[in-house]
């Protein structure tokens, strides 16, 4: 699949996959739903936009 996609696009699927448990590190946990919380801490530390979101997707939270 990494093939088919343009460097951003890989950018954004590498950063995505090395950083979507950051919610559960102790210092970003505020629900308790790491998905969420990771994807708000990414949003507010300046991350890609589509890197939050990606972090986020699979349990479809609303950021």
């Amino acid at each position: 699949m990494a093939g088919s996609l343009c460097d951003a696009e890989r950018r954004v699927l590498v950063e995505a996959a090395w950083l979507h448990d950051v919610g559960y590190a102790q210092e970003v946990r505020v629900s308790g739903l790491h998905a969420l919380d990771g994807a708000r801490w990414l949003r507010r530390m300046g991350f890609d936009e589509r890197v939050a979101g990606a972090c986020c997707l699979s349990f479809l939270c609303a950021l």
